[in-house]
């Protein structure tokens, strides 16, 4: 009974967790992970090291998931390079730093700048005048 439902349940683990120190525990149990990555992750191991840890609990039968990183473009985040960005777009106020980064916020963040700007200019005027 208790082998049926571990079959049918995934277990969250980080990658970095399950690398280092949990892969013999989740082979011999036959725990079908839920994989946690987050952008340290993303940028301390290989490609090499993920598709090796995919093939490996494939071979083993495990159903895998993954727990995906979900970081905004935004000041208190997490990701270096994301951080990287807003500093150097911080000091500078050139919105090209932002196109550096691959992710689906950049474009809110352009957008976010241009209303902005246009806000500041409109608002400016009234004041002027």
């Amino acid at each position: 009974m208790i082998q049926e439902i571990i079959r049918n349940v995934q277990a969250c683990v980080p990658f970095r967790l399950l690398k280092d120190k949990y892969l013999p525990l989740v082979l011999e149990n036959r725990i079908n992970p839920e994989i946690g990555i987050d952008a340290q992750v993303i940028d301390t191991y290989s490609r090499k090291d993920f598709t090796e840890m995919a093939s490996l609990l494939q071979q083993e039968g495990l159903l895998i998931t993954l727990h995906g990183p979900f970081y905004d473009l935004v000041p208190g985040g997490i990701d270096k390079k994301i951080l990287k960005a807003i500093s150097s777009y911080s000091s500078s106020q050139n919105s090209s730093h932002l196109d550096e980064l691959d992710c689906d916020c950049k474009s809110r963040w352009h957008h976010s700048l241009e209303h902005e700007e246009l806000s500041l200019l409109v608002h400016s005027d009234r004041r002027l005048g």
